[in-house]
């Protein structure tokens, strides 16, 4: 019976591997085709070392540390970068080396060596295709270089054009970077010409409306980067807007704790103009005195419009003396300085009106003479650079109509390549999807198949432990009714025996045959309720099990005890009852006849709808590996049964310390 059952839990079993077995397929696919779109990631990405591109900024830094003390430290501490970034061969970090680099020497104003470097980033930037953020940036870097350094506008003006094609061309979703960019363009064109043109004007604030655009995504410093851009296009439009020009400084200047120093005084210069153009001298005054403050930090281009400033400031007071000592003076030293801009075109305006309100006319008849000079010798600039611009532009269009008929060209071979790779794909994935259904069928209706062949057999095996169940109450029956009442017959015939012969009363021999058939008639009935115990289908499977363990505790030297925790909702199965019934009776059977216990327990826990069952003694124990030996056959039928109604079976004990079996059912 038990072994029968034993085969039920396990082809059971074999069903849920089958189903697993589908499982694991699915999975296996799953996982095959994430390892697939993980190495092409790996391949697109590369695989570059955070720590390595960590070690490649501080080399260059501790270079630029000795930029302006020790050249040959400079040239060891570049070298280790470029030379850690080529080690990996990771063109991505010689990138960064090399732009780091070159902004290391822009840094100390050594705009020869950062545009080497520059080109050297940007030649990799082009070939690899890798960083195309860096690449805008060097060529906004380039821009800067050719405008502040050499004058050349019209190479500017090629690099600012690239820079604004390839983010015209890119799919950035960064505002932040997409602003600084732009706000690069508009100062280019509103800062082209010494007298800004309406067309330089109009670029420019086609570039600061994009910035606009995009104002609500814009972090706290690129917002207030965008009001110094509104406060510099309001004060050099046609006509100026000196000032909406004061009202964008004094915004931007609200975040001033948080703003670079050079942007800081730029921004102080221009706000303390703006008071001058607009009568406010005191409040320009103000803003000047701060400035004073800041003087010795300033860049040498800030220092001469600071300087202006307060020769105008002076102007505007009438304090001639003043604006005839300091404006000479300023003049004198931004000739030997070689520059020629707006700013001293108003130093000579200043200072000639200076000298003629003081009566001076000589010296300001010269003064106005050089300012009528510069002032055509500026207009000439313009117009060349006007030219040059022009010129420029024509090259750009013509390089612009080269540009879209080779991506025209490229798109048409690229769409004919996408066509072909699109129907290729779609063949592959199609087949692979048949593959995979095929599979998964076959599968499924193999385990089918065999789900029911198992099923079947069993029902068979049900039917037959059914059978064996009916088959022992038959023979119970039998027994009590059949060979008990003839027992019970004897019994009496022995006992009227005695009132016919009275002698017998005092003969052993009788007495004791009088006693074995009581025992026979007892054990006949002990083995009959074990057959078909009754008690369970009658009056509850508690109610037997308690009355199994009393008739132990009494018949044997085991002090037995039952226990029961918890509330039994007696939501069961007669068929679990049942087996409940024999495997508790089994195990307490196998403490009576192995364990050479003194003490037992049986304890029953109701849990919700769950049983926990504990059958424990002070016995001598079993091995640990009882079960995976031939004496633990019964047991392991035990856990077969107990697997069958959805239970788990453990066992622990010690040699000499008892043995504790736990079982656990599951509703």
């Amino acid at each position: 019976m038990l072994h029968l059952e034993r085969k039920m839990a396990n082809f059971g079993n074999m069903i849920k591997v089958g189903m697993k077995y589908k499982i694991l397929i699915i999975k296996y696919l799953i996982h095959l085709s994430l390892l697939i779109v993980f190495n092409l990631f790996i391949s697109v990405t590369g695989n570059a070392n955070d720590k390595d591109s960590t070690l490649i900024q501080e080399y260059v830094k501790k270079g630029a540390g000795f930029l302006k003390v020790n050249t040959d430290s400079v040239v060891s501490y570049f070298n280790k970068s470029i030379y850690i970034a080529t080690s990996k061969q990771s063109s991505k970090d010689s990138i960064i080396a090399l732009y780091a680099i070159a902004r290391a020497y822009s840094t100390v104003s050594d705009y020869f060596n950062a545009k080497n470097y520059w080109y050297k980033a940007l030649e990799l930037c082009n070939r690899t295709q890798l960083d195309p953020k860096r690449e805008i940036q060097i060529y906004i870097r380039l821009a800067d270089l050719y405008t502040e350094t050499t004058g050349a506008k019209d190479s500017a003006a090629l690099c600012y054009y690239i820079a604004e094609q390839k983010l015209n061309n890119s799919s950035f979703n960064d505002p932040n970077f997409n602003a600084l960019i732009n706000t690069r363009l508009a100062y280019y064109w509103l800062q082209l010409n010494n007298n800004p043109i309406k067309e330089d004007l109009e670029n420019g604030r086609y570039y600061i409306d994009r910035v606009k655009k995009d104002s609500s995504r814009l972090n706290q410093n690129s917002q207030y980067e965008l009001y110094f851009l509104e406060g510099f296009y309001h004060s050099v439009n046609i006509p100026p807007s000196k000032d909406s020009s004061r009202h964008y400084y004094l915004k931007y200047l609200e975040n001033e704790d948080s703003l670079l120093l050079y942007n800081k005084i730029a921004a102080y210069i221009n706000l303390s103009n703006a008071c001058l153009e607009l009568g406010y001298l005191e409040e320009s005054n103000l803003y000047i005195q701060k400035l004073y403050a800041l003087k010795p930090k300033m860049h040498p281009l800030l220092l001469s419009y600071f300087e202006t400033l307060v020769v105008k400031l002076a102007f505007l007071k009438k304090n001639y003396s003043s604006t005839v000592k300091l404006g000479s003076q300023l003049i004198d030293q931004l000739k030997r300085d070689s520059i020629l801009n707006i700013t001293v075109l108003e130093l000579y305006d200043f200072t000639a009106k200076a000298y003629d309100s003081i009566g001076l006319y000589k010296e300001a008849s010269m003064f106005k003479s050089e300012y009528i000079k510069l002032s055509d010798s500026l207009f000439n600039i313009d117009r060349i650079q006007t030219a040059s611009r022009l010129a420029v532009r024509s090259r750009m269009a013509e390089k612009d109509k080269e540009i879209a008929q080779k991506e025209l060209a490229l798109a048409h071979s690229e769409m004919a390549h996408k066509n072909k790779n699109f129907w290729i794909i779609c063949i592959v994935i199609t087949l692979i999807s048949l593959i995979i259904i095929s599979i998964l069928t076959y599968i499924n209706n193999r385990n089918k198949i065999k789900s029911q062949e198992k099923q079947m057999e069993i029902n068979h095996l049900k039917d037959t432990v059914e059978g064996e169940e009916n088959e022992r109450k038959r023979l119970a029956r039998e027994l009590h009714d059949g060979l008990g009442g003839i027992l019970t017959a004897i019994r009496i015939h022995f006992g009227l025996l005695t009132q016919k012969f009275d002698q017998l009363k005092e003969d052993k021999i009788y007495d004791e045959n009088l006693k074995l058939i009581e025992e026979a008639s007892n054990e006949l009935r002990k083995t009959a309720h074990n057959l078909a115990p009754d008690l369970v289908t009658q009056h509850g499977l508690m109610y037997a099990l308690e009355s199994f363990c009393n008739r132990v505790a009494s018949g044997t030297d085991i002090n037995l005890s039952f226990q029961v925790i918890g509330e039994d909702s007696g939501n069961r199965s007669a068929s679990v009852d049942l087996t409940i019934y024999r495997v508790i009776q089994e195990l307490v059977h196998n403490i009576i006849k192995h364990s050479k216990a003194s003490k037992a327990l049986v304890q029953i826990q109701f849990i919700n709808q769950d049983i926990i069952i504990t059958v424990e003694d002070n016995g001598i124990g079993v091995p640990a590996n009882i079960l995976a030996t031939s004496k633990g056959i019964g047991l392991q039928n035990i856990k077969s049964r107990v697997e069958n109604i959805n239970g788990s079976f453990s066992i622990q004990s010690k040699v000499n310390a008892g043995t504790s079996i736990n079982i656990e059912i599951f509703n």
